[in-house]
Order: structure tokens, then sequence, then C-alpha cells
């Protein structure tokens, strides 16, 4: 085993001692049947647990996984793909997400766990799930990302009277909306350079997800995340289909 302070990830067989890896007979049918239970259980299910102390709910809608030689032999995934869809964990939504885990391995026994570092996040937010998210931090502002990548703040009590165009910024787990151009129907546009940014916090755990980029597309944001780290059990072995 290597030393204790060392990733997991650092050898190729870091977490494997005991495992009779010179069995790709063995290993390969059970890396693919795990595989294979995943699919059939989680995709296209509605999937609730906790995380944070809150509850995350999202639909498992694909898993890709590269089954190649090292993957069968050592049980060495590397990177892995799970895309999902109605994600809602808190006060955060997001229509759809997909998260790549790297140095993807398997502990498969007794209750079997997968085991990534990093994971790569993308959250795909509609407008109307931003605004819903903007409401509870500034209940007087509404927020509309618009089909050509253009957010716009306005008051929402007087929507017509102006819209203040922002630019989205990320400071760890807070989204930072900064004035950019002032719009006053009529009276025209002017640049806005002193308004501080409205900031929306996203209830992650500290530590836990480190937002990375927020970027503007037709309707929607889609922010970029990492988490350093992540350890999922999968159950005992018995309990998935197929065994």
């Amino acid at each position: 085993m290597p030393p204790a302070d060392s990733p997991w990830w650092g050898t190729p067989r870091g977490w494997s001692t005991g495992w009779d890896w010179s069995r790709p007979d063995v290993t390969g049918p059970v890396v693919t049947r795990l595989v294979e239970a995943l699919k059939s259980k989680y995709l296209g299910a509605a999937q609730s647990f906790e995380l944070g102390g809150k509850p995350l709910t999202l639909t498992p809608v694909d898993l890709a996984v590269d089954l190649g030689r090292l993957a069968l032999t050592t049980g060495q995934l590397d990177e892995v793909v799970l895309r999902a869809k109605d994600l809602s964990w808190g006060d955060l939504r997001s229509a759809t997400a997909t998260a790549t885990f790297r140095n993807t391995c398997l502990r498969v026994g007794a209750v079997n766990q997968v085991v990534a570092a990093p994971v790569d996040v993308e959250f795909v937010v509609a407008s109307a799930d931003l605004d819903a998210l903007l409401f509870l931090h500034r209940p007087a502002l509404h927020v509309e990302v618009t089909d050509d990548a253009r957010v716009l703040v306005r008051r929402r009590s007087r929507p017509d009277w102006a819209s203040l165009e922002v630019h989205p910024e990320t400071d760890g787990a807070l989204i930072r909306l900064s004035a950019r151009q002032l719009s006053r129907g009529s009276r025209g546009t002017q640049v806005v350079r002193r308004l501080p940014p409205v900031a929306i916090r996203i209830p992650v755990p500290p530590g836990r997800l480190n937002i990375i980029s927020i970027t503007p597309a037709d309707g929607c944001l889609v922010v970029q995340a990492r988490v350093d780290e992540i350890r999922v059990p999968l159950g005992a072995w018995s309990d998935l289909p197929g065994r």
C-alpha cells in the first residue's frame, strides 16, 4: 500500500492489495457486471440522497464508461461521464448536469464503492431557475438570461422602467453579477462603473465544490465547477440487479 499521506491514485494498485489482479477472467466479468447493473438500476429513474445536510434529487440519463483492457484487468476506469436531468438541491435547480469523474477506481468487495478525483461538473441553469434563486437573496430584483446570452436585471415591481445588463463572475461558491450597462427605455443606454455587484451564494458545503467559470448561453447560464474528490458507496454487490 502507498504511504497514508499519498493520494490513492499515486500507484496503479494503491487500493487493490489482496485482490487477485493476475486473473482478468475474474476481474473483467466483475467490472462489466457492476457497470451494467448500475445502468440498469439507476438510469432513467429519479434518485434522491442527502448531500451537505440537504436532499439532492436528480435523474441519471446516461453513463459512459470505457471498458478497455485496463478497466477489465485492474478496475481502473479512468474517465467516467454521468449525465443527468432535473437536478434539485436545496434552493438550486439545474435542467441538466454533466459530471466527469477522473482517475476513477471501482472498489469491489462486500460494499462496492466508486472513488474519483477530481470530478468536473457542468450545470445548466435555466433563466427561470436563476431568477428563483435570486429572489431568495434579493426579492426586489428580477434576472433574465436572454436568447442572445445577455444577463439582464430589472426591478421586479417595475420591469419596464429600466434594465441593467450584468456580467456573471465567480468567487468560490459565489455568483457575482457585475453591472455593465444600464438601459432606460427611450432614454438610451449608459455604461455603469460604480454599482456594487449582486451576489448569489450557491448552497454548497465549504470545500466540497468550487465554481470555476460561468458562461451565459441561450436562455441559461452554464456553470463549470470542480470537486476535489468524491467517494460514492454503491451498496452491497448482492443488492444490485443481475447478481
